[in-house]
Parts: C-alpha cells; sequence; structure tokens
C-alpha cells in the first residue's frame, strides 16, 4: 500500500469492516487474489469535538465518555462520503440532562455531530435522537425524536447534502422499532425482527424473526395489515412463514431472496405465495448456493452486477476464506484466498 496517498476505499473489491467496541477497522482486498489494497481505522473512544467542511451544517460536540459508538457496523454500510466518515451514535450532556445524538467521526478522531443543536431554558422539554439510520439510496439520515420520557416520536429525515431536515410521520408506540431496509424507500416498523429486506420492484418483502434459529417470514408491507402509525410493518403475526431458517440477507429482482445460512438459500416467491391460506411452505421456488458441509458460512454480499455472490466460510478449527458463487448456481463456490490471521471476526460490508 502506498502510504504517501490516502487509501481509496471506493475502489473494486472486496470491503470488509472489523466492528469492535472501540475501533472500526473498514479494509478493502481484491476480489482475484484477496489481497489487501486499502485500509482505514476510526477509533471511537478517542474522540475530540470539532466541525467538519464535509458537513457545514453540522457543530462542535463534547460526548459523554465511552459514548460513542458506530451505527449499524457489520449489518450494514455505516459509512459516508467515499468512506472518510464513520456514522456514529453518542451521548451528550445538554443542561445537566444526558441526550442521545448522532455524528460522524473521521480518521483522526474529530467527532461533528449531526444531530440538531437543542434549544434550552428553564422549562424548556430536551429531545432525545434514537434509532438513527443512514438512508444511502436518499442521501440522508432517518431518526426519531422523542421529547423527554414519552413513547410517542417523530420520524424525521436530514438530508445530507444541505442539512435540512423534513417530517416523514409520527410513531405513537414502539418508536425503538424504526428501521430502513435496503430497497425500502422509507422507514418500517421492525417489531421483533432482526432484519427486514425488500424488492424495490414489487414492493414485496422478507424479514428474519426469532431470537436464536431466525425463521425467514415473507410478507406484504401494503396489505391490509401491514401498517402502523402510517409505516410498514412487520411482526411475526402478519408474514407468511417461508419454511426456511436463516437471516435475510439480500433481495433481488424477481424477487428472489438470499437467505445467509450454511447453505445460502435462495428462495423465489410471488404476492400470489403470500395470499394462500397458512403458511407458504415447500412449494415455494428454492436452491441453494453451497454444498452441505461442515463450514459455518456467513456475510453474503453481491457483487456489482449481481450475477454472482462474495461470502466467508470458516471451518471448525476457526480457518476462514472468502468464496465467491454464481447468483443462478451454475457452478460450486470458487476460493478466493484465506482471510489473513488478523482479519479474522470481520465482516463483508459489500463487494464493489
Amino acid at each position: 500500500m502506498d502510504e504517501r496517498h490516502p487509501p481509496d476505499l471506493t475502489a473494486p473489491g472486496i470491503l470488509t469492516a472489523d466492528c469492535g467496541s472501540a475501533e472500526v477497522t473498514l479494509t478493502l482486498f481484491s476480489d482475484e487474489d484477496g489481497s489487501e489494497l486499502a485500509a482505514r481505522t476510526f477509533d471511537t473512544d478517542s474522540v475530540t469535538g470539532g466541525e467538519s467542511e464535509d458537513f457545514p451544517f453540522g457543530r462542535e460536540v463534547r460526548p459523554q465518555e465511552g459514548s460513542v459508538r458506530g451505527v449499524d457496523c457489520g449489518s450494514r454500510d455505516p459509512f459516508l462520503n467515499d468512506r472518510e466518515f464513520l456514522f456514529v451514535s453518542f451521548v451528550e450532556e445538554v443542561d445537566g440532562t444526558e441526550v442521545n445524538g448522532f455524528g460522524v467521526v473521521d480518521e483522526s478522531g474529530t467527532l461533528t455531530a449531526l444531530s440538531p443543536s437543542q434549544d434550552t431554558g428553564d422549562f424548556t422539554l430536551l429531545s432525545d435522537y434514537t434509532s438513527p439510520h443512514l438512508d444511502h439510496e436518499e442521501n440522508r439520515i432517518v431518526f426519531v425524536e422523542r421529547k423527554g420520557d414519552a413513547v410517542d416520536g417523530t420520524v424525521h429525515g436530514l438530508d445530507l447534502g444541505s442539512g435540512e431536515i423534513t417530517r416523514i410521520g409520527e410513531c405513537e408506540t414502539h418508536c425503538h422499532k424504526i428501521t430502513l431496509p435496503p430497497g425500502a424507500g422509507g422507514p418500517f416498523f421492525g417489531l421483533a425482527t432482526r432484519r427486514i429486506v425488500v424488492d424495490p420492484e414489487s414492493g414485496l418483502a422478507a424479514a428474519s424473526y426469532g431470537a436464536y434459529d431466525s425463521s425467514v417470514f415473507l410478507f406484504d408491507p401494503d396489505s391490509e395489515y401491514g401498517g402502523s402509525d402510517g409505516f410498514p410493518t412487520f411482526s411475526h403475526t402478519t408474514g407468511k412463514l417461508a419454511n426456511v431458517i436463516g437471516e435475510v440477507a439480500h433481495m433481488f429482482e424477481g424477487p428472489s431472496l438470499l437467505v445467509e445460512n450454511d447453505e445460502l438459500t435462495v428462495v423465489e416467491f410471488t404476492a400470489e405465495d403470500l395470499t394462500a391460506d397458512g403458511a407458504v411452505g415447500d412449494d415455494l421456488g428454492s436452491r441453494t448456493l453451497v454444498p452441505p458441509s461442515e463450514r459455518t458460512n456467513t456475510s453474503p454480499q453481491p457483487s456489482p452486477d449481481g450475477t454472482e455472490i462474495v461470502f466467508l466460510s470458516e471451518t471448525e478449527s476457526g480457518e476462514a476464506s472468502w468464496y465467491r458463487v454464481p447468483f443462478d448456481g451454475s457452478t460450486e463456490p470458487e476460493r478466493i484466498s484465506d482471510v489473513p490471521a488478523e482479519h479474522l471476526g470481520s465482516t463483508i460490508v459489500a463487494w464493489q
């Protein structure tokens, strides 16, 4: 790596994130031979407040010690502006009261708050800015504003270009369950879910539900049972059980659902499947991309053109490698390279 130039983390390759409790390391590897191309580390324990030229609407903040944490690291892409900033949440003190906020940290450790500043006064009720999510498709941050101890709140969108804040809607209950599924175009209520993905063409969706082995449910957010407080909603009573165990990972045109499990199951379904009585069973079109083995396969990410999947595969002894496999299942997985020992435990954020 050429140390004279800043690392280019937007170049083609496999992007991984090691999401430790204090440090987040982003590393780009070649998708041909696994060689390291670029890396950047964000230390959330040693931040100092400042203002960034990239976000002129931001403000300086003094966060509570130990309160700065990466948002959604490992499960989605928590990086902004050519991956030079890490999206974080924090706690700050305003007039003696601790309130939640969000912002960005750069590689030097400078924290810029993007959550709105607070109006203060003897009888002012302070706001908590919770459940922040990056919406890369709309270049905004979606978050919930709650006053004091209220359970209800207002869902807002913060434009990352202008800093303008727009009201999206109100949430009366379960405001902490607001989530932003890929492809949805807006926020969802994810009641008791681990993950939701949406097909942007048909609007059909899938969710993982369960504390341990996740069951996969398919649902239509526009159905009569799918709305709450004006937002699409999922709970296990509003979807069709798909008879597949694993984490929903990605939705492809069709729709075709990729499920993260050891065999990387692909489930194909239609709106008609969701209107039938009872659970959705084995009659769905499904196939697997990885042969059965003793290996654990995780972190599947689609190639830029959507024709292949890259994933992390680990043996029972803890050795790990990256593999690629065609999404149509036409050939068996091809090994790219071993994962370097210092990057064991990292997740694949994107194949770009």
